[in-house]
């Protein structure tokens, strides 16, 4: 992929939160014809294409949607027909449009086909890839949460390989959750952006030691000793966090203070509603309070604009 198709990616998940004439209006700068709009139950997405390649996607978790914040704080599990566990409000977030988009993604001819999405979008891309057999997709997400178990992720990095791109700026908070030690994982190949610059840092499924230098950057060496005491305690962990011992983890979490407490499920929707509430008296943008302030799609997109110009 060329940074052109990075930045025009990254664009597009930006202008996805966008009104569909918003959106339009982006897309005839550079394209012919009309986008399709997809919404049902709050779950939109864009499908547009180029002179070589079509492209769906994904809008993400809007900050003042109360809806978005409890779907994403769903802990609950479910089973995967591609095996292993995935998010639960992830999965049924896609469901509510997956005909419309199976059969939009089915008429792609020679074209190449791209599933992008920033945050919840792109959540939502790297499970409608996970469904999608015999088709050569590339998926590129930016501040994307995790989606699903070790099971899972390993599947899809079969599948997928290096045509499956990751990015995280900085400090971004979301790609931190749903927590490691619930037993999610990401894969694929993680690109890290800090101050403009772009760097791979990882390829494969998630382990322990990169979970951890989410929190204390890339350049720390993580004792030996720390993750094998570490990696039986998340095995606990992880199988608490099953779908038939859903409530006692939920139980647990909540005997922790902030910031796990976000975490807990819809038995938090009060905590919710007074968070998102409280957020919206300071907001001045989208993704200005707190550690949200990395999670802004502009930052992805500035990641790729000098890139685009000297390419």
């Amino acid at each position: 992929m060329t940074a052109q198709t990075f930045r025009l990616l990254a664009e597009a998940s930006s202008k996805a939160y966008r009104k569909p004439d918003d959106f339009l209006s982006w897309y005839q700068k550079f394209g012919e014809g009309e986008p399709d709009f997809i919404e049902k139950g709050g779950t939109k997405a864009y499908c547009f294409e180029t002179d070589k390649e079509r492209v769906l996607v994904f809008r993400g978790s809007v900050l003042h949607s109360l809806k978005d914040w409890q779907r994403d704080a769903n802990l609950n599990k479910m089973d995967c027909e591609e095996g292993g566990y995935v998010h639960e409000g992830f999965a049924e977030a896609l469901d509510l449009i997956w005909s419309p988009v199976r059969k939009w993604l089915s008429t792609a001819g020679e074209k190449q086909i791209y599933l992008t999405g920033h945050s919840l979008g792109g959540a939502l891309a790297v499970l409608a890839a996970s469904r999608i057999d015999g088709a050569a997709i590339h998926v590129c997400t930016f501040g994307q949460p995790r989606v699903g178990d070790a099971d899972f992720a390993k599947g899809c990095q079969k599948k997928l390989g290096r045509r499956y791109y990751r990015f995280v700026h900085h400090r971004d908070v979301v790609p931190k959750i749903p927590p490691y030690t619930l037993g999610y994982r990401h894969f694929g190949r993680e690109f890290r952006i800090v101050k403009g610059r772009v760097t791979e840092v990882t390829n494969g499924v998630e382990t322990v030691d990169d979970a951890m230098r989410q929190f204390l950057g890339e350049d720390v060496e993580i004792p030996s000793v720390v993750s094998s005491v570490l990696e039986p305690l998340l095995k606990i962990s992880e199988m608490a966090s099953r779908p038939e011992a859903v409530a006692p983890a939920l139980a647990m979490l909540r005997t922790i203070k902030a910031p796990l407490s976000l975490f807990g499920g819809g038995a938090l929707e009060a905590f919710f509603e007074i968070l998102v509430r409280q957020v919206q008296l300071q907001q001045k943008g989208p993704f200005v309070v707190g550690p949200f302030h990395d999670h802004d799609p502009e930052h992805y997109i500035n990641a790729f604009r000098p890139l685009a110009r000297s390419s």
